[in-house]
């Protein structure tokens, strides 16, 4: 809600280290983003995408985002974790 006259979408999350998976992201269903996720040594990320012109008259915005790839520790060589793991998002807003 409130969403209207914005133009950004700012993403930051967690990405386990050694690993740059990437990210879909769908708005009002269109996709705006698929794409890598920019990779920090800390694992932090923060990502800005441009949101379509349907979206920033939108004042209700609906997103999907799901990862574009999983991977699993133990088979990069990272440690012995067998879970197929992505990345965290801990913040999703707009601007």
């Amino acid at each position: 809600h409130g969403t209207q006259g914005r133009t950004m979408l700012i993403v930051k999350g967690y990405i386990p280290g050694g690993v740059s998976p990437n990210i879909r992201i769908e708005v009002l269903g269109m996709e705006i983003a698929n794409q890598p996720l920019p990779h920090q040594e800390s694992g932090m990320f923060r990502a800005e995408f441009a949101l379509p012109e349907k979206a920033v008259d939108a004042d209700r915005l609906s997103f999907k985002i799901r990862p574009g790839s999983t991977y699993v520790p133990q088979e990069r060589g990272l440690n012995e974790d067998t879970r197929r793991l992505s990345y965290k998002l801990s913040y999703l807003g707009v601007q």
